[in-house]
């Protein structure tokens, strides 16, 4: 779903189809695009980039009929 392997967190997948799993991912990539911003910003692109892609995720997820909300895959 476009991120590198390389580019995500331990234990992020980007295709879960959990949207507690979105909520979380999002959580954690505001707590570190604002560590970033003042700390490494050379993370800050990367950072807003996946930050975008679990906000996008969260909004997929609450489209789907609720009976496919959190279900496994």
């Amino acid at each position: 779903m476009g991120a590198e392997v390389a580019e995500l967190l331990q234990g992020e997948d980007p295709n879960s189809r959990h949207i507690d799993d979105a909520w979380h991912w999002t959580a954690v990539y505001v707590e570190l695009l604002q560590f970033a911003e003042g700390h490494a910003p050379e993370r800050v692109d990367l950072y807003r980039s996946r930050l975008q892609f679990w906000r996008k995720r969260e909004l997929d997820l609450t489209a789907e009929p609720a009976g496919r909300i959190g279900a496994p895959t």
